[in-house]
């Protein structure tokens, strides 16, 4: 099990191949409210996304995912989801899985940034404990 650490040293633990964890606490030191997590992976064969997701106090959600390789000849389509659960472990907002491709170095668009942009009830923006971040290959 890999764990990566935060600016504030709490460990983000790896679900599973496919899902990260992620446990934060806000600028206040609290963990009662959640409002940003960044996580990033190598799905092989050169190709990485990372993912930024931020939840404002006023419900208002926001995904930034990079794409990349960097293979010179293969492309590839990657996917990313966000679950978003309460202290008792329910879910309480899921990001629906976004697509995103990009080429090989040699052939065009080998890296991008996408934004994904939702929101929620602010009541429940503040019950949120814990995020699900999957970021894996996709088919085409």
């Amino acid at each position: 099990m890999s764990w990566h650490r935060l600016d504030r040293r709490i460990p983000i633990g790896i679900l599973s191949m496919m899902v990260g964890l992620c446990f934060l606490t806000n600028v206040y030191g609290q963990t009662d409210f959640l409002q940003q997590v960044h996580y990033t992976k190598e799905l092989g064969g050169g190709h990485a996304m990372e993912t930024h997701l931020r939840i404002a106090p006023d419900g208002k959600i926001q995904m930034d995912t990079i794409t990349y390789t960097r293979n010179q000849f293969a492309g590839y389509y990657g996917c990313v989801e966000a679950v978003l659960y309460d202290r008792t472990h329910h879910v309480v907002y899921h990001v629906p899985r976004q697509r995103y491709g990009v080429n090989g170095i040699l052939f065009g668009q080998s890296r991008r940034v996408d934004r994904w942009e939702g929101t929620m009830d602010p009541k429940i923006a503040y019950q949120v404990r814990r995020v699900e971040i999957d970021l894996s290959r996709c088919s085409e």
